[in-house]
């Protein structure tokens, strides 16, 4: 008897994978002579009349019955390792999720205490400088050089990234004015405009709405 083989996701759930469809690359393959049959006929047929476009469909129709076959053994056989993946995954994502929202919310902690951090330095700097200012025109009005006998000593130093906090700047953008943004960088909503068009719309300024033919095997 054969051995079953299985995939262990965690210590509670155990996936089988022992059965697999009969139906397997066997099969595919005894589909491929005719499959590589019809391919060469349609490729090297030409079309210059009704029946010739008549004998083009009927191959097209056998051709898609081929890869609808394939497909559906694909689908059927890989089914028992998707199911298993996505039971991985889920399991992966759950256990993850606390810790993903933790590092969010220490990461936007430091954040927002480094940028707290550089205000208060700069608004030390800006009174420090407004002092000296303030103490060189008092040595002007009195006839003096302008230069203060004791400069305003500075209380803070430069905001210095310790090794304990590793940063590294990447370019990014915030939206602020819409009517501003160029159209090169502007995308049309095809999602919307497809939807739009289910629903009975005909006419949208700046676009052509019609029907397209497609063929259907």
């Amino acid at each position: 008897m054969k051995e079953e083989k299985t995939i262990e996701v965690d210590v509670t759930r155990i996936i089988e994978v022992g059965d697999i469809p009969k139906v397997s690359m066997r099969d595919i393959v005894k589909m491929k002579p005719e499959g590589l049959s019809l391919v060469k006929q349609i490729n090297n047929m030409e079309i210059t009349n009704q029946t010739q476009a008549d004998a083009m469909n009927i191959g097209l129709g056998r051709l898609n019955k081929v890869i609808k076959f394939v497909d559906t053994v694909r689908i059927d056989a890989t089914k028992p390792l998707r199911d298993a993946t996505a039971m991985v995954n889920e399991a992966a994502k759950t256990a993850i999720a606390p810790f993903i929202e933790a590092m969010g919310n220490g990461k936007t902690k430091i954040a927002a205490w480094r940028e707290a951090e550089r205000k208060r330095i700069a608004e030390e700097e800006r009174k420090r400088l407004a002092e000296e200012e303030r103490r060189r025109k008092i040595s002007l009005a009195k006839g003096g050089t302008g230069e203060s006998t004791k400069p305003v000593p500075q209380t803070t130093q430069p905001l210095k990234v310790t090794d304990s906090t590793r940063t590294r700047k990447r370019w990014t953008f915030e939206i602020e004015d819409e009517t501003k943004i160029p159209r090169e960088f502007l995308a049309i909503n095809s999602v919307k405009i497809n939807e739009a068009i289910r629903n009975g719309a005909r006419n949208i300024d700046g676009l052509k709405i019609y029907q397209k033919e497609d063929l259907v095997y």
